[in-house]
């Protein structure tokens, strides 16, 4: 093991985590051992004491065990010496296979590269997603999840949807600025805080990917995209006041409720299998004027 947590040349994305977990999991194992190393010594002279005693029990009741022993009358086996407890034993140092890892080119591996390239690329999708969905109100389940938590004290905000589609707004122009300052480029144009405004620095950015990968310096910002497609993916997925789709099947021969969003953001009937995208469930949405409520209300 060297002095440093992992090697310099380790790329730093998910490829290398069991790596990671061995390199952590070991210095941890160290703290402890050290703890435990210092406890032991501060402890010593009650040991010490202790076993003077011990020792002094112990050869009283071997000399007895002796002198019976020798006179041929054995009642008892014969006493087992007492030994001063040891120090902690240090932890096992990981093996050569434990500490195998892949190598950044130069920082990061071409296959987590792709995977940042990947995840920079559907943010967008993602976040549009997600903001399709925001209607200036959440239901409590939502906003207990992301954010918002109906304390009197502490209201939190209306729209936790909005608060994350703009922290990521933020991060990524930061990431732009920071970017464009750093080569020498001019400076970003002021945009209104819109979709159209993160397209163009998501575009930007993108473009930029191959040598921003290659700056010492872009393991933060790599590692955030890959946590924020996982955000993004985890809100769209698991938000159950915004999975269910209120409208109807527009298929003819089904009409019925059981309209859901999939992970993937297509439209799923439940009962009959029909897709659709947003864009042409809003257009239903539009459309429906509730007379298939009404005939049913009307039935006998």
């Amino acid at each position: 093991m060297t002095d440093t947590p992992y090697a310099a040349d380790a790329c730093p994305g998910p490829c290398n985590r069991r790596y990671r977990k061995t390199v952590d999991a070991y210095l941890a194992a160290q703290v402890v051992h050290g703890q435990a190393l210092a406890d032991y010594e501060e402890a010593r002279p009650v040991l010490e004491a202790a076993f003077k005693v011990a020792m002094a029990a112990y050869e009283e009741a071997y000399g007895w065990w002796k002198h019976h022993a020798d006179a041929g009358v054995l009642v008892v086996r014969e006493p087992i010496s007492p030994t001063f407890p040891p120090p902690p034993a240090p932890p096992a140092e990981p093996t050569e296979d434990d500490l195998a890892y892949r190598k950044g080119d130069p920082v990061w591996c071409s296959r987590d590269a792709g995977l940042i390239r990947g995840a920079l690329t559907a943010l967008d999708d993602l976040a549009s997603l997600l903001g399709s969905w925001a209607d200036g109100h959440r239901g409590s389940t939502a906003s207990q999840k992301y954010g918002t938590t109906g304390n009197r004290a502490n209201p939190g905000s209306p729209s936790p949807i909005g608060d994350t589609l703009d922290d990521l707004y933020s991060q990524l122009v930061k990431c732009e600025d920071d970017w464009r300052e750093y080569r020498g480029y001019r400076r970003r144009p002021q945009r209104a805080r819109d979709s159209r405004a993160r397209r163009l620095t998501l575009a930007f950015l993108i473009d930029e990917l191959r040598d921003i990968l290659n700056h010492p310096g872009s393991v933060q910002f790599g590692r955030a995209v890959l946590w924020w497609e996982r955000t993004l993916q985890e809100m769209t997925k698991t938000d159950p006041v915004i999975q269910r789709r209120p409208a109807r099947c527009p298929n003819d021969r089904c009409r019925q409720r059981a309209l859901w969003t999939r992970a993937d953001g297509m439209i799923e009937c439940r009962a009959c299998g029909r897709l659709m995208h947003e864009h042409e469930y809003q257009e239903l949405v539009d459309a429906d004027d509730g007379g298939t409520d009404i005939q049913e209300a009307s039935r006998p």
